[in-house]
């Protein structure tokens, strides 16, 4: 699930740029918008409002495994 409610005109088949959560500066894989239907089922729980689902094809960087 990837937080929409910043994006105004968000559409199904957008292209997002994933920023890390570390440095978001970075940019970390490249998706697409999936589902904007706030009850679509994500690993059973209800997206809600201003969530959408996201299907990542490209990842960019390698995350550090600890």
């Amino acid at each position: 699930m990837l937080y929409c409610g910043f994006i105004i005109e968000a559409k199904v088949g957008d292209e997002f740029f994933l920023k890390s959560i570390l440095n978001s500066t970075k940019i970390v894989a490249r998706g697409w918008v999936k589902s904007l239907d706030p009850n679509q089922l994500v690993g059973s729980i209800e997206l809600g409002q201003e969530w959408c689902e996201v299907n990542v094809q490209v990842p960019i960087k390698k995350m550090k495994i600890w």
